[in-house]
């Protein structure tokens, strides 16, 4: 539902995920077992990494996405969640992994070419000005072919909006940290990411990373950025006065 403009960024690791026998269940997770989740994320890929590990939930997943679908992500979230599990970045987690995934685990690596990239939600502002264009006309019994061609997508949003609210208030984060380069001010990214005093205000905690991730000098390092993002991407951070801050990279203009 919410568009991505890059297929791929970096190298996507091919799937390896086993379930280990519940005898060795407790050796497993105090030996640190780690779980590979890669490529899109959609209710068959979620439901079938899961019942891999039903048994035995691992103690990490090294996770490489570029998103995926919004309700499998957040069943994905529930159940890292729920399982408490920690969760390593090596090179990208975007758009539905960053909304839901990353901010479900208990404990967040970001590896030093590692990025989260947010582009938006279920509650961004085009959407939210459809439903209400969907609702003041169905209220108001006006432009009927308008309602009947766009009932199916008013009814998915509503349920995703609805799921994400709940999902949200479970795991104590704020959503708008999804759509930062969106409002107040709209900055014409196709995405961005932020350092790790933003994620904790808004409620994103326990995450390591380098010392300048999300800063202009981490940003230069990742050579391909400019390249894929066709230098729309940028960052947040918090000016010395504690007020959000923004970083373009030298080729994006807000």
């Amino acid at each position: 539902m919410i568009r991505s403009t890059v297929a791929t960024l970096f190298l996507i690791f091919p799937l390896a995920a086993y379930a280990l026998p519940n005898d060795k269940c407790q050796d497993a997770r105090e030996s640190r077992q780690e779980a590979i989740f890669s490529g899109r994320i959609s209710s068959d890929s979620v439901e079938r990494f899961t019942r891999n590990y039903e048994d035995c939930p691992p103690s990490v997943i090294v996770i490489t996405s570029t998103g995926g679908d919004a309700e499998a992500a957040m069943a994905l979230g529930d159940w890292i969640f729920k399982n408490g599990i920690d969760i390593k970045i090596p090179f990208l987690c975007m758009s539905s992994c960053a909304n839901y995934v990353f901010p479900a685990a208990k404990n967040k690596f970001i590896g030093s070419k590692g990025l989260v990239v947010w582009h938006g939600s279920a509650l961004q502002k085009n959407f939210r000005d459809f439903m209400e264009k969907y609702e003041r006309l169905e209220q108001a019994n006006e432009d009927r072919a308008f309602i009947n061609a766009n009932a199916l997508k008013y009814q998915g949003l509503k349920r995703i909006v609805k799921v994400q609210s709940e999902f949200y208030a479970r795991i104590g984060v704020d959503e708008a940290i999804d759509r930062l380069g969106q409002e107040p001010v709209d900055y014409g990214v196709s995405g961005w990411t932020t350092t790790l005093a933003v994620m904790q205000k808004h409620g994103i905690q326990n995450v390591e990373a380098a010392t300048n991730y999300a800063e202009a000098s981490y940003l230069r390092t990742l050579s391909n950025l400019n390249v894929f993002f066709k230098g729309k991407f940028m960052s947040f951070g918090f000016d010395a006065s504690g007020r959000l801050m923004p970083i373009m990279l030298e080729s994006t203009s807000p």
